[in-house]
């Protein structure tokens, strides 16, 4: 993504977890977890998957997205692969 600041980043970030869960974004914490604190299913994972995917230009191993549990785990995990790019 050409010109993708963190700012640019956390927004897009937080919109997407939000859009796809019933939290609001001013609630998003790095600590909430999606399955326990998100009540999001494994379909629902999957979806966000793919919609993270789509929005920063990246591509998740099965492995990658199965260790996604937090919202820091899929912060850390997007970051590492927009490196380059942030």
């Amino acid at each position: 993504m050409d010109g993708l600041t963190h700012i640019d980043f956390n927004k897009k970030f937080v919109a997407l977890i939000a859009k796809n869960t019933l939290v609001a974004e001013e609630d998003i914490r790095p600590t909430l977890r999606f399955n326990q604190d998100m009540s999001m299913d494994s379909l629902d994972m999957a979806n966000l998957v793919v919609e993270f995917e789509n929005e920063f230009n990246v591509t998740f191993t099965d492995d990658e997205a199965e260790k996604i549990v937090t919202v820091k785990d899929a912060r850390e995990l997007l970051m590492k692969k927009l490196k380059p790019v942030l």
